[in-house]
């Protein structure tokens, strides 16, 4: 494509013996096609940005969150409930993965479960808090920035962590896109939220999401604070089914495309942050 261009820009005539609109019109025409191909190029090192590893943290991590619905829904039917608790699910899913991320740091540092959040420790001093989103269905569009600005206020007030070191993983987008925001962003042929979570449009979600984080203004350094894990695959839905189908379950994992950055990004940021993490 760069080749293709730099063959029409040698090719383009002077301006002296050619009508100066039609030129003007080849011109822009041909900047067009170079800002395009900006753009591509742009979510190309967006999708491969300091991506480590070959995706086992983030299907291990999906895994752990995975079976806390799984023994959530296994307790509600044995128990004959109509739904399943919201807040017990919350508070073994932070203790689940709060061993996820002891498990690859030093003695010096400790991830500990609090009601909502990890609340990760140096030496006993609180430096860090991570907020779990498991589905972004519910802070769709603005309401995103809502959440987003009332988690850092808390956080800060209450484990008095600097707005920089508070983070966020997204674990799930399936309903959690606005469409007249993916529009207004995108300016494609795109037309909702959840087409653009379709795999041949993953170029254009990393474009989206990255513009999208940065609109999160309470957080410093939005593009190292939030990370994501699947596009459409919910821990919630894959738990439901994991009694009848856990082969199936563990095949939906094993070839999920997931998001970057994640959990592998995450880590390595909290390592150069912090200290070396365990391999």
């Amino acid at each position: 494509m760069i080749d293709s261009l730099t063959y029409r820009y040698r090719g383009l005539p002077a301006m002296s013996g050619m009508d100066d609109q039609r030129k003007l019109k080849q011109i822009e025409e041909f900047l067009d096609e170079i800002t395009q191909v900006i753009s591509e190029c742009k979510a190309c090192l967006l999708e491969r940005r300091t991506v480590s590893g070959d995706g086992s943290l983030e299907r291990e991590f999906f895994s752990s969150m995975t079976q806390v619905y799984a023994k959530e829904e296994e307790l509600r039917k044995s128990q004959n409930n109509a739904r399943k608790s919201n807040t017990r699910i919350t508070t073994m899913l932070y203790q689940e993965l709060a061993l996820f991320f002891q498990n690859r740091f030093p003695s010096h540092l400790q991830m500990e479960p609090q009601q909502d959040v990890l609340l990760l420790k140096q030496n006993e001093d609180q430096v860090g808090v991570i907020k779990i989103i498991p589905n972004l269905s519910s802070y769709k569009g603005m309401k995103w920035y809502i959440r987003v600005n009332r988690i850092v206020s808390q956080a800060k007030e209450q484990y008095q962590v600097a707005a920089e070191n508070i983070y966020f993983i997204v674990g799930n987008l399936l309903n959690g896109l606005d469409s007249g925001n993916v529009q207004q962003k995108l300016g494609t042929e795109i037309t909702t939220g959840n087409e653009l979570l379709k795999i041949k449009h993953r170029k254009q979600l990393l474009r989206y999401l990255d513009s999208y984080v940065l609109g999160a203004h309470a957080l410093p350094r939005p593009r190292e604070q939030v990370y994501f894990l699947s596009a459409t695959l919910s821990p919630n839905e894959m738990g439901k089914v994991w009694m009848e189908k856990q082969d199936w379950v563990r095949q939906q994992v094993e070839q999920e495309l997931w998001i970057r950055p994640s959990i592998s990004e995450l880590i390595s940021t909290l390592q150069e942050k912090y200290g070396a993490a365990n391999s």
